[in-house]
């Protein structure tokens, strides 16, 4: 009889392929995983940033005074964060009758509510530094007995409402 001698790879060589696939598999996916998720922490970066200013920017409503025996009133705004906050918008709401008052502009016709001061505003923002106050006066006939509601926006999109009873 004869006897065959089978020849085949030789341990250290498999282990040496194994450790080479091993490698080349690891870096392909730490390749589609870092261009994958790249994006996804950018935005989350954005997120986090953007957060972080719109929580910066904090104005309180201290006051708002009503006039029902003469037209309008006034708003008092303070800034108590540590940056500048810019009023966008103003919103006036009557709660009672569920029904909303635009500001006056060159194409809301009347009945609206009118900003008085700073005498540009609706057309230039209101701005207020930190730990100062605005006084903001508008002109509307409010209905005596009714509840109104004055909605700031700022420019970072925060939201403030106050609530007063004419």
């Amino acid at each position: 009889m004869k006897t065959m001698k089978r020849s085949g790879v030789s341990n250290i060589i498999a282990e040496l392929l194994l450790i080479a696939m091993t490698v080349a598999i690891g870096t392909l996916v730490y390749s589609f995983a870092s261009t994958a998720f790249s994006s996804f922490g950018s935005g989350f970066t954005g997120l986090v940033s953007s957060s972080g200013d719109t929580l910066s920017e904090h104005i309180v409503v201290e006051q708002v005074y009503l006039f029902t025996n003469s037209t309008g009133g006034d708003i008092y705004v303070r800034n108590v964060g540590p940056n500048t906050a810019t009023i966008m918008q103003i919103f006036v709401a009557n709660v009672t009758a569920a029904t909303g008052v635009p500001l006056c502009s060159s194409t809301t016709p009347p009945p609206c509510a009118s900003v008085q001061w700073p005498a540009d505003f609706p057309t230039a923002p209101i701005t207020i530094k930190p730990d100062s106050f605005v006084q903001i006066k508008v002109v509307y006939t409010p209905d005596s007995g009714s509840a109104y509601a004055f909605t700031l926006v700022t420019a970072l999109g925060n939201e403030v409402t106050a609530y007063e009873k004419a």
